[in-house]
């Protein structure tokens, strides 16, 4: 079972064997419950909401975790907490229900702007966030075709588009080329009609030039740093978060090698466990 705290950080701690299937419940709630109310599922409350994944690998599973809802919709009425089962809904096949009403089984949820899909996979979210950038950048395009000032274009660049492809980096960093490209090419465009605007020369398909002119680093490297401030701040405890900083291991080695790394980070057997966000962190300061 997989709980999501926050999706502002990675909590993916296990890998999945082929076949099984990732439950994820949305449960609103008309107030914040203060006690335990799962007794086998650690579960928490976010903005009246009560997120979690649970691996369902059997049939037995599924009758568990409708068991599960039961009880806890029993202890909900215990405390006065009133189900909205119209908000309530899950992204599984195998039919569940809350007081005798099914659950609205749906293929995509959005959560604290992460659009979320039963596979854990963020191509949703990936052509969502590049839609949005480019609708934002047509609006720019559109609105200072006069414009002069390379910090006024930078600004709005910074603050309307690239803010959208940043948002929550470190969570749904892409590790698939064709992603990486795709995102890219939207600071490409920019890069291409600010030069067109600034009236700048560039060679074909080299953005390099106008990218020094206006002091803009690539997306990809941007992605790096992010990564490294967020491991740097969860060790100098400028990130509070115990169970994350628990998630990494200091390389000790038992015999002298030239093996220098820093940090240990176990190998994987599947590409999805393999980026895992904080072991994908860690590997890149090894690097360093």
């Amino acid at each position: 079972m997989f709980m999501v705290l926050s999706l502002t950080y990675p909590i993916f701690h296990q890998e999945f064997p082929k076949g099984d299937i990732l439950v994820h419940f949305y449960l609103f709630f008309s107030l914040i419950p203060s006690v335990n109310i799962f007794p086998s599922l650690k579960s928490f409350c976010l903005l009246m909401t009560l997120n979690f994944f649970i691996k369902v690998s059997s049939l037995a599973d599924c009758i568990q975790l409708q068991s599960d809802l039961d009880s806890f919709y029993i202890k909900t009425q215990r405390i006065g907490l009133h189900l909205n089962l119209n908000k309530c809904h899950e992204t599984l096949i195998h039919p569940y229900s809350v007081n005798s009403s099914c659950l609205k089984r749906v293929s995509c949820v959005k959560d604290l702007g992460f659009y979320l899909t039963p596979t854990l996979s963020f191509d949703h979210h990936i052509n969502i966030t590049i839609g949005k950038a480019l609708k934002v950048l047509g609006f720019i395009k559109r609105n200072t075709a006069h414009f002069s000032s390379i910090s006024c274009l930078r600004s709005l660049y910074y603050s309307l588009v690239r803010f959208i492809l940043e948002y929550g980096i470190i969570v749904w960093h892409p590790y698939f080329a064709k992603d990486q490209l795709c995102i890219e090419r939207v600071q490409n465009c920019f890069l291409s009609y600010a030069s067109f605007v600034l009236k700048i020369v560039l060679p074909l398909h080299d953005y390099s030039p106008i990218s020094a002119c206006l002091d803009i680093p690539s997306l990809a490297s941007r992605r790096c740093n992010a990564d490294i401030n967020f491991i740097s701040s969860l060790l100098n405890d400028a990130i509070d978060s115990s169970n994350l900083l628990s998630s990494i291991s200091f390389r000790v080695p038992a015999y002298s090698s030239r093996e220098y790394s820093l940090f240990y980070v176990r190998t994987h057997h599947a590409n999805f466990s393999h980026n895992h966000p904080i072991h994908r962190m860690l590997r890149l300061l090894n690097n360093f």
